[in-house]
């Protein structure tokens, strides 16, 4: 009976162990990813910013066909046909998503290949 009951109180503190080592691990990794996406919205630099009232018109290129919606007032209608049913909602969402642009990485600056070329002269010269 007594081998019984060490068996299982060392069961229950195994189990205890296991569960405090999963709550650390869970809480280690909820405070990494939070100090990552703090570190991610730092590196965001807003590269265009617009109000919606000041976008006027909206370009779009389907299939080498270029489409433009203008705002007349406080709806979109379509440039060349103003009887063409837009839907409204659609096209505040577009010019919404346009509003604010942010870069989240810098893009690489090639160097030319003058510059290149004149590396190599140099460093064959030496």
């Amino acid at each position: 009976m007594k081998n019984k009951t060490v068996k299982m109180v060392l069961a229950v503190v195994v189990l205890g162990v296991c569960c405090g080592a999963y709550a650390g691990v869970k809480t280690y990794v909820a405070h990494q990813e939070q100090k990552e996406s703090e570190e991610d919205s730092e590196e965001s630099t807003t590269v265009f910013t617009a109000s919606t009232d000041n976008i006027k018109s909206l370009d779009f290129m389907v299939d080498d066909t270029e489409t433009t919606f203008e705002k007349d007032d406080d709806s979109w209608v379509k440039k060349d046909e103003t009887d063409f049913p837009v839907n409204q909602t659609t096209l505040d969402s577009a010019a919404s998503a346009i509003a604010s642009v942010d870069l989240d990485r810098l893009p690489f600056i090639a160097i030319s290949i003058t510059k290149i070329n004149q590396i190599q002269t140099e460093f064959w010269r030496t």
